[in-house]
């Protein structure tokens, strides 16, 4: 997993410009998690309130805050900066943001900028193969996946762009898409 961390340093300063008018896309950051460590449940927003904070201590420009943090369906950590940065203008201070993360769920161990706008369609997927009893499933499809295409990482859940109960009484082949 790359991460696209900016390279600017932390600490006060002038910091960036303020903007107006980003979308909700240019300004989610996800947390990655060690999988060994699990990613504790209900504390997202304690994991915005400490980034704030940290923030604040080292008089990050005060732009640069995180509005909402929760889990996505995938189990990821998603947070929301506020309307006025971006993420990349948030992962700046990218080291403060792991830092205080870490004194909520130490499982975290990145963070970087969502590329959620990117998405993968999968067509005439087997559906024997991915579809039934004894299979795993969209999980199995998503291990298979990622590996052959090393470019791409997909942090939300996989899901099938039809009802399967549609598709299996149709007898077609399915299509996947990951949202």
């Amino acid at each position: 997993m790359q991460s696209q961390k900016a390279s600017a340093g932390p600490g006060p300063g002038p910091g960036p410009t303020p903007m107006t008018g980003s979308t909700m896309a240019e300004r989610r950051l996800i947390f990655w998690g060690d999988k060994s460590v699990p990613l504790l449940n209900k504390v997202d927003q304690e994991i915005a309130s400490a980034i704030n904070r940290a923030h604040f201590h080292q008089q990050a420009p005060a732009q640069i805050r995180i509005i909402n943090a929760r889990r996505n369906a995938k189990g990821a950590i998603m947070a929301i900066t506020h309307q006025n940065a971006t993420a990349e203008m948030a992962l700046r201070y990218c080291e403060i943001i792991i830092t205080a993360v870490r004194t909520v769920n130490n499982g975290v161990v990145d963070v970087e900028e969502d590329e959620s706008c990117k998405r993968v369609k999968m067509h005439a997927v087997c559906l024997v193969q991915y579809m039934g009893q004894r299979t795993e499933g969209l999980s199995k499809m998503l291990e298979e996946s990622e590996p052959e295409n090393d470019s791409i990482t997909i942090p939300t859940q996989v899901r099938w762009l039809e009802n399967p109960r549609t598709m299996r009484e149709s007898k077609q082949n399915g299509e996947i898409a990951t949202s």
